[in-house]
């Protein structure tokens, strides 16, 4: 065989191989595609399960008296298999991605030697299409990789956020338990004895009456029964998320400590909010509530960003009426000389449950005397003489005195000077 022959017949067999790996990454690659199929369904499983641990912890606070007890175990051995059933598939899904993983290195070394080989052999600019598709086809799989460490970092925090749902349960659950045998305990006692004697004070000595004292007690007077059906506090307010982002990018309402009392929201947008001085914007918190009866839902600020940057809530406290079903939403107003940026994401308000009354409003002709009447505002200043105020000390504050006030009240004298504010508004300009 000749010199060209030869060369020829090498020519066809690195062209074999070159097919046979580019064949190799197309099979690999739609590899990768079934298991992220497969990923997603795992995903959409393990939603299913979490779904179905809520409406049993749902079922779980309704049970009451003989049955309650029980019910808890329950609730508490399915919330364990719950966890290991979430921690199961998320020791799958990482196994997945070490698989994931492993391809992409193989696909990577086969292309860096698809290279060298075409290298070789002189045919750079022929076979140069080709490389690009092994290329772009392994920047997929690095994205699709990047996207699965995503994934796997949210189905992280969503266990945690569950497993602290359960301890709250659990925590709830021995209150509960606690107020019901105290509660149980009061009811078997539900008459009060308070034997009272016929005395009129000259016999015996106690000084209430004329007649003599007959030493006949009364009959017990009936105590108040126990209501065994005392409301133990909110346990739950059911929310919707209207945003997609909630719960993923954009954190969902929660408590920052374990004795706070606000839930602190988010900003649920899609773009950022430049909110300038003395100016006033609605944001979204991309949920909606279903408040219980006898109680109330308030937006209030946040105090850090009240302090620090003067952004408050115009209508704070604002009332979320237990009807209402739309979205959320926070009015926010800068006081402050500086704009302010609102961007997806942001803690800008806190949520606070109180409970309310709604006494019937009953018209009448004439209301109660009280010492101060209908005085309003200012009416408990104290004037003298001609009108003016008193200072510390019996001085009146008028056009003679001034000056002397503010020197006393510059030395800090009988006077507590305020703290600094964290911005000076006294040089802006309105």
């Amino acid at each position: 065989m000749d010199e060209k022959h030869k060369t020829i017949f090498v020519s066809q067999a690195s062209l074999s191989d070159l097919e046979y790996w580019i064949d190799t990454a197309v099979d690999i690659k739609h590899e990768l595609i079934e298991r992220d199929i497969e990923w997603a369904r795992l995903l959409d499983e393990r939603t299913r399960i979490l779904g179905s641990y809520a409406d049993h912890h749902d079922e779980a606070i309704k049970e009451s008296d003989a049955r309650k007890a029980t019910k808890e175990r329950d609730l508490y051995t399915r919330m364990r298999e719950l966890r290991l059933e979430a921690s199961t598939q998320l020791d799958e899904v990482i196994k997945q991605r070490d698989e994931w993983k492993a391809s992409y290195d193989a696909s990577s070394a086969a292309a860096i030697s698809l290279q060298k080989r075409l290298d070789d052999l002189g045919y750079q600019r022929q076979i140069e299409p080709m490389l690009e598709d092994v290329i772009r086809e392994r920047d997929e799989l690095r994205a699709s990789l990047d996207s699965a460490e995503y994934r796997i970092s949210n189905l992280k925090v969503s266990l945690k956020y569950w497993e602290n749902e359960r301890d709250e349960a659990v925590k709830r659950r021995d209150e509960w338990k606690a107020k019901y045998e105290a509660l149980q305990d009061e009811a078997r006692q539900p008459y009060e004895t308070q034997p009272k004697r016929k005395c009129a004070g000259i016999t015996c000595g106690c000084g209430m009456g004329d007649a003599p004292c007959t030493g006949e007690p009364e009959e017990p007077t009936p105590a108040k029964a126990v209501d065994s059906q005392i409301p133990m506090g909110l346990s739950q307010v059911k929310i919707k998320l209207l945003h997609p982002e909630l719960g993923k990018s954009i954190p969902l309402p929660e408590r920052q400590t374990a004795g706070a009392v606000g839930y602190d929201v988010h900003a649920a947008t899609d773009h950022v909010h430049v909110l300038h001085s003395d100016e006033c914007v609605t944001v979204a918190l991309g949920f909606a509530l279903e408040v219980p009866d006898g109680y109330e839902c308030q937006v209030r600020p946040r105090s850090g960003l009240a302090s620090k940057r003067g952004v408050t809530i115009i209508n704070t406290p604002g009332t979320i009426d237990r009807d209402y079903r739309g979205e959320l939403g926070a009015t926010l107003v800068n006081h402050g000389p500086s704009d302010v940026t609102i961007r997806p994401g942001d803690r800008i308000a806190q949520l606070v449950f109180a409970p309310v009354e709604t006494p019937e409003l009953v018209v009448v002709g004439e209301l109660s005397k009280t010492e101060r009447g209908s005085g309003g505002f200012g009416s408990t200043d104290k004037p003298v003489g001609d009108g003016h105020l008193l200072l510390g000390g019996g001085v009146k504050l008028d056009a003679k005195n001034v000056e002397a006030a503010a020197g006393r009240v510059a030395e800090g004298r009988g006077v507590r000077k305020p703290s600094p504010s964290p911005y000076d508004l006294s040089e802006v300009k309105r």
